[in-house]
């Protein structure tokens, strides 16, 4: 059974189609959202990503949590520890997109490589989005690469955690080609195109 989804976009039909095929009683698991990657954006003021639309609407048991909030910004020991005993406690860790350079640096601040591979060790699920599908690869330097206004600035660290060979570019169309396939050439690079609705599906 997979119990790592690394999508495009996870609520599009097509993702949402998958994770009722391959996660028995999906709905009634107890999910954490993690916004942390939106927040890049400034979305937490006054805007609700689709995914958190998705969780609230379908999940009776879920947690909306973002690590760069007051409640764990600190970064101290203490904090980590209890946001890893707090998130080890669910069925479903789902990552929103955004910013995968920000979302990276916060997911590294709370020692979240090991931390994932004990989750999905215990039988824990990964779904991931855009963003928190890009993190997952072995790198994602592709986030530098300027298309549709959607480049990262700023971020200085691409180091991935390495559960997908390569990069992941996300929401790709035939009109990102030229640019994607220069970049991939220019970088030694091998980057994963998912359209919204395709995903990249594994067993931990």
């Amino acid at each position: 059974m997979y119990n790592i989804f690394l999508f495009s976009n996870s609520t599009d039909p097509k993702s949402i189609k998958v994770l009722e095929e391959n996660i028995p009683d999906l709905y009634t698991k107890n999910i954490a959202y993690i916004e942390t990657g939106n927040s890049g954006y400034g979305y937490d003021v006054g805007f609700t990503p689709h995914s958190q639309e998705f969780v609230e609407s379908k999940f009776a048991n879920f947690e909306i949590i973002d690590i760069d909030s007051n409640e764990f910004a600190s970064g101290s020991l203490t904090k980590v520890i209890s946001l890893q005993e707090k998130l080890l406690k669910f069925d479903i860790l789902l990552l929103s997109g955004g910013l995968p350079g920000y979302l990276k640096y916060w997911l590294d601040r709370y020692d979240f490589g090991p931390l994932l591979k004990k989750f999905l060790s215990q039988n824990g699920i990964y779904i991931g989005s855009s963003a928190s599908s890009m993190v997952m690869a072995s790198s994602f330097k592709c986030a530098q690469v300027e298309l549709d206004d959607e480049m990262e600035i700023g971020a200085s660290n691409f180091q991935g955690f390495g559960f997908v060979e390569g990069e992941i570019w996300p929401h790709y169309q035939d009109e990102h080609e030229d640019t994607l396939a220069k970049f991939e050439k220019e970088n030694d690079l091998k980057i994963t195109r998912l359209r919204d609705g395709e995903g990249i599906y594994l067993t931990y």
